[in-house]
């Protein structure tokens, strides 16, 4: 969200485990012809984060889907959410699902929690009042 504080003429995120919307948001960067483009793409690493490689794109959609890793895109200032998830999983879901976190107490999960939970209605917020 910060890039998008910049003014620049396009920003998004995006996931391997929306491939669609990945690939939309890729031939859309190509059309613009001034200043700065940026795209962050949600892409988990099986080694490094403790998971088994086929895995990749559950591991991905989880955290789309608890809202750790909001899909959406900012185009010349206007917010828009891309996945609306309406039923997020609780984000322990997420983080148990790899080696990375397992380190992580509970209390500091529901922290995480809260935290993500507060980010998502910040985004929602932007998006509504820009869309």
């Amino acid at each position: 969200m910060i890039m998008a504080m910049h003014d620049i003429p396009y920003m998004a995120t995006a996931s391997p485990a929306y491939m669609p919307d990945l690939i939309r948001k890729l031939e859309k960067a190509k059309t613009i012809k001034s200043g700065l483009v940026y795209i962050h793409i949600y892409n988990s690493c099986a080694t490094g984060w403790g998971y088994e490689s086929d895995r990749s794109i559950e591991i991905a959609r989880k955290g789309v889907q608890s809202r750790f890793m909001p899909i959406y895109e900012v185009e010349n200032g206007k917010f828009k959410l891309n996945v609306d998830v309406k039923n997020p999983i609780p984000l322990k879901d997420y983080l148990s699902s790899m080696k990375k976190y397992k380190h992580v107490s509970e209390e500091q999960i529901s922290e995480i929690q809260e935290y993500v939970d507060k980010k998502w209605e910040n985004l929602k917020i932007m998006c509504s009042s820009m869309g």
